[in-house]
């Protein structure tokens, strides 16, 4: 087991060997202990972000952030791409459906500020239990 940070260096370092974007990677911790669950979890967001990005947004540059308290992490994706509507998003992809859906599992919340033309800022804080 890679552990979570590990893991999502790995998931970039992929990415970014295929160089059609950047990706940065910036954690508060070394490691963070989470229950299993909750890594998968965030791992697989990472993932379905990243994907829409590069897939969706035509960006060149991503920022991932991981910023845990002993109460709370964030997680925070942010690119420079095209920009969306999230409501009309939200409507039509199965991808942002499932992070809400996970979100509302783990009782987070997710904040999206994203406008056509101006990239896109997910902001999703996710209780430790």
């Amino acid at each position: 087991v890679l552990g979570l940070n590990k893991s999502i260096i790995n998931l970039i370092a992929g990415y970014n060997k295929e160089k059609k974007v950047s990706i940065s990677f910036y954690n508060s911790d070394e490691e963070i202990s989470l229950n299993r669950a909750l890594e998968i979890t965030i791992y697989r967001i990472i993932n379905e972000l990243i994907k829409n990005s590069i897939k969706h947004a035509e960006c060149t540059e991503i920022s991932v952030q991981l910023i845990s308290t002993p109460k709370i992490i964030n997680l925070i994706c942010e690119d420079n791409g095209k920009g969306f509507n999230f409501q009309e998003a939200i409507k039509s992809g199965d991808g942002l459906k499932y992070i809400e859906q996970r979100i509302h599992l783990f009782k987070g919340n997710m904040k999206v500020d994203s406008m056509n033309g101006s990239g896109a800022l997910f902001t999703i804080e996710l209780p430790i239990k």
